[in-house]
């Protein structure tokens, strides 16, 4: 259980290090009008990243829910 504890603090720091690869590309007009392919795949690792988080905290909620549903009998 403490894997899945520790795991929406690694999940919340690889949404920071792509938001912030992210920005830099989107900061520098080189980058984001020079390589095409290079600023799909940040914003692609980007979607993903907030996609793995949102999943994290689905699957929470819905732990928790069943918890109390069957608390509830």
């Amino acid at each position: 259980m403490t894997e899945y504890a520790t795991l929406r603090k690694q999940i919340v720091g690889d949404v920071k290090t792509t938001k912030s690869q992210y920005d830099s590309m989107l900061n520098d007009p080189d980058i984001a009008s020079g390589d095409i392919r290079a600023f799909y795949e940040s914003y692609y690792k980007l979607h993903n990243a907030h996609n793995a988080l949102f999943e994290h905290d689905r699957a929470n909620h819905l732990i928790i829910k069943t918890a109390i549903d069957s608390l509830r009998g």
